[in-house]
């Protein structure tokens, strides 16, 4: 007895080794698949990382496989590594020469006079162009963004100042005016910037301290940001058309001609952006009308599905009910014959027919009450709908 128990455990033992074996070859299929999804670079890495490396702390491998995935492993990680540095690297050399350029905007008041103006404000396009398009960290963004608006800030008051000024207030003035205002005005982000720029909120509320425009405190949603930049730009382009009209009699003809080809360009803008605007909107809200479409042609398939199930359900009730009758009636016949047989083969056969009778009622009702409780369903579900 003894030996044959020996040899029963021998035998787990030994179906024990296959499964092992399918439990590390899956195991190591897993750690596979996860590395796979590894790009360096990207910001997904790291976490995906965390979840690969703690794999290889918790699931059981074979050392070849081990050794054979944690040198891809590796291999991405220093690739990530790399490319983390170099992307670091590029952005400290944004940052040095963003600063340099922001340094090349001059704010001593010894050097402010009316003609140096255009120099600076040409300046100070090229710096806010380089805002958008070059890669920065954060803090640098900040940080030199902040320094940029004081420079810009320092330019405008001192404009501003001089111009109070009647000694420097000429024809000139009114022009650089207009101009000045139409740029700040037009360098608020478009309507596609604010929503795919996570910092075109910031240019657009630096562009207060420009005094081009004034956005409520505290607004955060893409389209109220929109349609609060074009409404100033709106009002920008009201009052340089108003400058223009009240002072062109003082001004040369080609100055006018500059301003008035400026304010055209600007109102050409404003009606694009607003067109690409209510386009954008109006593709969302068909969007919406096709997504509720849908949605309720799939409510509607789920309750005719439930109305099927519900007309197939009651029919099933209705004849297993009506089954149950003629089988209750049946045990009842076989009852009576009982009760008159005499003991013998006879009366053994109709108490085995009863017996049989009784046990097929049984599992009816048990059918019949699976069939009610399907039934409730169904009418519950079409009454949450």
């Amino acid at each position: 007895m003894s030996g044959i128990v020996f040899c029963n455990l021998k035998g787990k033992a030994k179906m024990n080794k296959p499964i092992e074996k399918n439990e590390l070859h899956a195991n190591a299929e897993m750690i596979r698949e996860k590395i796979s999804l590894l790009v360096p670079g990207s910001r997904t890495f790291r976490d995906t990382a965390d979840e690969i490396s703690q794999m290889f702390k918790s699931l059981k491998l074979r050392r070849e496989d081990r050794e054979n995935l944690w040198t891809q492993f590796d291999s991405l990680y220093k690739e990530h590594k790399t490319k983390q540095q170099e992307f670091r690297d590029e952005q400290k050399r944004n940052t040095e020469q963003l600063e340099r350029e922001i340094e090349c905007i001059q704010e001593s008041s010894d050097i402010f006079s009316k003609y140096s103006y255009a120099e600076q404000w040409k300046k100070i396009r090229e710096v806010s162009q380089m805002f958008k398009t070059v890669k920065l960290s954060h803090g640098d963004r900040e940080r030199l963004w902040t320094k940029f608006n004081e420079k810009c800030t320092a330019i405008k008051n001192k404009e501003s100042e001089e111009r109070s000024n009647k000694e420097f207030y000429s024809a000139r003035d009114y022009r650089n005016e207009i101009l000045n205002d139409l740029f700040l005005a037009k360098s608020a982000p478009t309507y596609s910037s604010v929503q795919m720029s996570n910092f075109g909120e910031k240019l657009l509320l630096g562009a207060v301290t420009m005094g081009a425009l004034i956005p409520c405190a505290g607004e955060d949603k893409f389209d109220d940001v929109f349609r609060l930049s074009m409404k100033k730009l709106d009002d920008v382009i009201k009052k340089s058309s108003k400058t223009l009209t009240e002072n062109k009699h003082k001004m040369t003809y080609e100055h006018k001609q500059e301003c008035f080809k400026a304010i055209t360009e600007a109102r050409e803008f404003l009606n694009e952006q607003w067109k690409k605007f209510k386009e954008e909107k109006s593709e969302e809200y068909s969007k919406r009308q096709v997504f509720r479409e849908e949605k309720q042609n799939r409510h509607t398939e789920w309750k005719n599905r439930i109305l099927s199930n519900l007309e197939i359900n009651r029919e099933k009730h209705e004849k297993a009910v009506n089954d149950l009758s003629r089988m209750e009636h049946h045990l009842s016949d076989l009852q009576e014959k009982l009760s008159n047989a005499r003991q013998g083969s006879y009366y053994d056969r109709v108490s085995g027919w009863i017996s049989e009778s009784e046990e097929q009622i049984e599992s009816k009702k048990e059918w019949i009450a699976k069939l009610e409780q399907w039934i409730e369903e169904g009418e519950e579900k079409l009454r949450g709908s």
